[in-house]
């Protein structure tokens, strides 16, 4: 996915290039807006890769984290929905609020928390699993194949 298809909010962050876009105070991580708006991109461009389009809804529960502020902008990249779910949740709350919010994805991390899993298998909805972020960001996952932007 090019910068050009990112929503206009996003194409924003590009405007501030090497200016520090996220600092993490417990392990010193500066992210530029550059590294972000690269980051960004290949995360829609894998979910873009799994399905996910305009008007679609993301279910999600991750710990706050770096990640999740790359995967909720890519997900508003992509014109999507995001519906953050807490991961305290038990199988029958999964269960029912997945049956609500009807997620093309759920993306979960990479401890895939057993009610998550559960309740999304219930509903037959695509999980992805997100491996945090090294020099490169974080990755996503359909079982043990990792999606790539360009796919």
């Amino acid at each position: 996915m090019s910068n050009e298809a990112l929503a206009e909010p996003l194409n924003a962050i590009l405007e501030h290039g090497d200016g520090p876009a996220l600092v993490v105070p417990e392990d010193g991580q500066v992210l530029t807006y550059g590294q972000l708006a690269d980051r960004v991109t290949d995360l829609a461009g894998c979910l873009a890769a799994a399905g996910v389009g305009r008007g679609d809804r993301v279910a999600l529960t991750l710990p706050n984290s770096p990640d999740m502020v790359q995967i909720l902008l890519a997900i508003e990249a992509l014109g999507a929905a995001a519906a953050p779910l807490n991961p305290a949740y038990t199988r029958s709350e999964y269960s029912f609020y997945l049956g609500d919010i009807q997620p093309r994805v759920f993306v979960l991390p990479a401890s895939r928390p057993e009610a998550a899993v559960s309740a999304a298998a219930e509903g037959s909805i695509a999980v992805l699993t997100m491996q945090p972020g090294g020099d490169s960001g974080p990755a996503l996952f359909v079982g043990d194949k990792e999606l790539s932007p360009g796919a």
